[in-house]
């Protein structure tokens, strides 16, 4: 029973040295960025799917920051009701 408290202590001390470590590390590299690079980023809303969640999370956790680039995140509609939408605008 003390072997099973021990791992769990030792798992939870290295998850909390990573990301104390994690942590150092994003704030170090956001401060040496001389400038930051804007950019767009689309992404489609339509059909709703977790794989268009990636540059949020992306954003949220960092990754963007560390590389000097402030991302705008742009929604559209894309796939079949994007399509319709576009032929039902168009002059007949």
């Amino acid at each position: 029973m003390a072997h099973r408290y021990r791992l769990i202590w030792v798992l939870a001390s290295a998850v909390l040295g990573v990301a104390l470590a994690d942590a150092g590390i994003r704030e170090a590299a956001a401060q040496t960025c001389s400038a930051m690079r804007k950019i767009n980023i689309g992404v489609s809303v339509a059909p709703p799917n977790v794989v268009h969640t990636s540059p949020y999370v992306a954003k949220e956790l960092g990754f963007f920051a560390t590389r000097c680039i402030e991302p705008t995140i742009i929604q559209f509609e894309g796939g079949a009701s994007g399509a319709r939408r576009r032929r039902k605008d168009r002059p007949s």
